[in-house]
């Protein structure tokens, strides 16, 4: 069984259960190039994009060539906030679910349950200076990325209440600072400082002002070294039981990430802690994997982890079709969705700890009730899909039944000078889509979008 091939940005990716009315043009103008890259264009404009092809879209409608399918996939970090950086941990399946709704509880540090003496301590006159920061570098030609080691238990205290100090870090000394888990010791984190080597040393600074020497001896402030071992690659066939899922009963916040089909999403929980954690983990894949030689490896396997090399930046990736002449396969983007036909050579060994760093973000689900007109999607039901949850952002996702693995659901946004209409309501008044009873729902697989 072989994938069609429809438009993409280049002939190694393909996209599978896209329409290429919907250009490339603006995930490429969301899309932000990575810092440690040395040269960087300026994007277009993503409003004067989106307007074009809203513009054209009547042409759009009235092409009579045969509908085939597009990408509502695109990065958002445009509409991302910088947050507060920092890895909350759950505690089982219970706590995973509950950080999961869009009311949900969140953890205790980034609530503030901490407490920041950042006040208190802050007109410390320990300088820091001696032997309190470690491996610091005198090498300022690039910016470069500083890791220490830092206990457990202070970590609230490095992120200060509603993340103060990480915040203030980021503006006086104009780096980039974020928590991770810790790939081998469970009671400490890494905590990972991007930027130049000058501003680096300032961070640090203010990190042995926050930590005096004396009173924090084991806060040493040493680098190490985070570069996990060829040896370290992520298992085949590990149970996926790092992704969030949706929380029955409950309204949960979420983005449309990427469009399969108008039934077929992916959606990323807009307002779950490691939402915004996501941009800092795949710039540092992307650091690391465009300045790291590894050894090629040629054979993948089914259900295999892997390092994508998609969009200009390494993301996370899980194979779930082999090809059978071994050079393509069919990938799972496990943070953004969709699916895709890509060559070995844009494959590389995920590292563990780039697996256990955050949770998988893209949750697939099918919408409730509805069913093609006719047997088939048409061109005008993609676009009528797309514009509807790209136009007006963050919607509603509200659990209606399950068959088998698959969720169902009702996705409901706020539209200008109409108020709440879901996206089955949408398609049903169009005349998109027609009704179906639950029991009756045909269920979606990878071979549909396949001949």
């Amino acid at each position: 069984m072989r994938c069609t091939e429809t438009d993409t940005m280049s002939k190694m990716d393909v996209q599978l259960g896209g329409n290429p009315n919907a250009s490339y043009f603006e995930m490429i103008a969301r899309s932000q190039n990575v810092p440690c890259e040395s040269d960087s264009t300026a994007v277009n404009n993503t409003a004067e994009i989106f307007q074009t092809v809203v513009d054209k879209k009547e042409q759009i409608l009235h092409r009579e060539t045969e509908p085939q399918k597009y990408t509502a996939d695109e990065y958002h970090e445009g509409d991302k906030q910088q947050a507060e950086v920092h890895t909350i941990e759950t505690q089982g399946q219970e706590a995973d679910e509950r950080d999961s709704a869009n009311h949900s509880p969140v953890s205790g540090v980034l609530e503030g349950s901490v407490t920041d003496e950042a006040r208190s301590e802050g007109s410390t006159t320990d300088s820091g200076k001696g032997g309190s920061i470690n491996g610091c570098r005198k090498d300022n030609t690039v910016p470069s990325i500083y890791d220490f080691a830092i206990p457990q238990h202070l970590v609230g205290r490095l992120i200060g209440r509603h993340g103060s100090f990480l915040q203030s870090i980021r503006t006086k000394a104009d780096v980039s600072i974020y928590v991770n888990d810790h790939p081998c010791d469970g009671d400490h984190k890494i905590c990972s400082i991007r930027g130049s080597v000058e501003r680096i040393n300032v961070a640090l600074k203010m990190i042995r002002q926050k930590f005096p020497e004396k009173r924090f001896p084991e806060v040493t402030l040493e680098e190490i070294s985070t570069i996990p071992e060829v040896n370290e690659e992520v298992p085949c066939n590990i149970p996926l039981i790092r992704s969030l899922s949706l929380i029955g009963s409950v309204s949960n916040d979420v983005y449309v990430s990427h469009i399969v089909k108008p039934n077929w999403l992916f959606v990323q929980l807009s307002t779950h802690p490691s939402f915004h954690l996501l941009e800092s983990l795949e710039e540092s894949m992307t650091c690391w994997y465009n300045n790291t030689e590894l050894p090629p490896s040629d054979v993948f396997n089914k259900g295999d982890y892997v390092a994508v090399n998609w969009n200009e930046r390494w993301v996370r990736g899980y194979i779930e079709k082999l090809d059978p002449s071994g050079e393509k396969n069919i990938v799972r983007l496990v943070d953004h969705g969709g699916y895709w036909v890509l060559n070995n050579s844009q494959f590389k060994p995920l590292m563990m700890d780039y697996l256990s760093s955050l949770p998988f973000q893209a949750i697939e689900i099918f919408i409730a009730y509805i069913q093609p007109k006719n047997g088939e999607w048409s061109t005008e039901a993609y676009n009528s899909a797309y514009l509807l949850c790209k136009s007006n952002g963050i919607g509603q996702a509200v659990i209606e039944y399950h068959i088998d693995d698959n969720i169902y659901t009702n996705i409901y946004f706020t539209v200008q000078n109409y108020g709440l209409i879901s996206l089955a309501e949408d398609l049903l008044l169009k005349g998109h889509a027609e009704h179906v009873a639950g029991e009756h729902t045909k269920l979606e697989t990878l071979e549909s979008i396949c001949t």
